[in-house]
């Protein structure tokens, strides 16, 4: 470590031990929820573009809890997904919240490659969505259905 006024270390983002950094990306962004979720990604999305340090906590803060507010976001988290940029974060996701109106079965083939891709999603919230197979999200990881 380089020295500060000669006798004190200085410290950096980058000599800051990565869990550290992690927490303090943590603690820097909004609960995941309906209402913040526009938020909370351009909030990770700003944080990870700071330093190289904020980087990959940023990416995987962002992944850890995903709001897909529309079946366009669902598609796009898909193709994400089958990427080779997404396929990284595949193990990441540990809640996931999907919202839809109308016919559902955009759905339908979003939730079996969604839980299977998602090997870590520990809860999957489903929010005004008119019809719901419920045995297509039993077929996926066992992931806990919650309605609101």
């Amino acid at each position: 470590m380089s020295s500060h006024n000669g006798d004190t270390p200085k410290t950096t983002i980058t000599s800051l031990p990565t869990e550290l950094v992690t927490r303090i990306v943590r603690l820097s962004s909004v609960k995941p929820s309906w209402d913040y979720s526009v938020e909370r990604s351009e909030h990770l999305r700003n944080l990870a573009l700071v330093c190289q340090a904020f980087r990959g906590p940023a990416q995987e803060e962002l992944f850890r809890h995903v709001v897909l507010p529309s079946v366009a976001a669902s598609r796009r988290f898909v193709a994400l997904l089958k990427s080779r940029a997404g396929a990284r974060f595949a193990s990441t996701p540990r809640s996931l919240r999907m919202a839809a109106s109308g016919r559902s079965d955009q759905h339908k083939l979003a939730i079996p490659f969604i839980t299977k891709r998602c090997s870590r999603l520990e809860s999957m919230w489903f929010v005004m969505v008119d019809r719901l197979d419920v045995a297509l999200v039993a077929s996926g990881t066992g992931a806990l259905l919650m309605s609101a």
